[in-house]
């Protein structure tokens, strides 16, 4: 199982770079290698990146194979109504912020569980706000936090 996780659009400046690697980079390498070897330059700078290349297109292949392609998600905004917390928010792009400042998703969700078990009804707006597999994990905070 791969631990990498990619958006929809991670996943598709992949393709871009593969596709880029094979149409332009390597035929380019190639004939910059053919001119130097005719030339009686020193071509190790170029195998190099020539070996370089043909390495990470298998690589970010198998990467795309192996990966968890995620969709974008639906930016959320709630308002947390508890001391030193109030704006809890979700970008298309998946990352959350606390009151503006950055936070880690694990974070996100612990600061839902806490809000929601305070106002006494979680269960309704973590339902409302999260999706399912991320409901089971507010869950599992609140029974851990009880």
């Amino acid at each position: 199982m791969s631990n990498v996780i990619l958006t929809v659009d991670g996943a598709e400046k992949i393709k871009e770079e593969i596709l880029h690697i094979e149409t332009i980079k390597l035929p380019e390498l190639k004939e910059d290698i053919k001119k130097a070897r005719i030339e009686g330059a020193d071509t190790q700078e170029l195998d190099e990146q020539w070996e370089f290349y043909c390495n990470r297109v298998p690589s970010l292949k198998n990467m795309l194979s192996t990966a968890k392609i995620v969709g974008r998600v639906e930016p959320i905004k709630v308002g947390l109504k508890k001391k030193g917390a109030h704006t809890l928010e979700r970008a298309e792009n998946g990352t959350w912020t606390l009151d503006g400042e950055e936070i880690e998703q694990e974070r996100a969700i612990q600061e839902l569980a806490e809000a929601v078990n305070d106002l006494g009804y979680w269960c309704q707006v973590a339902k409302d706000v999260l999706p399912v597999e991320e409901f089971a994990e507010v869950q599992r905070c609140v029974e851990y936090q009880g």
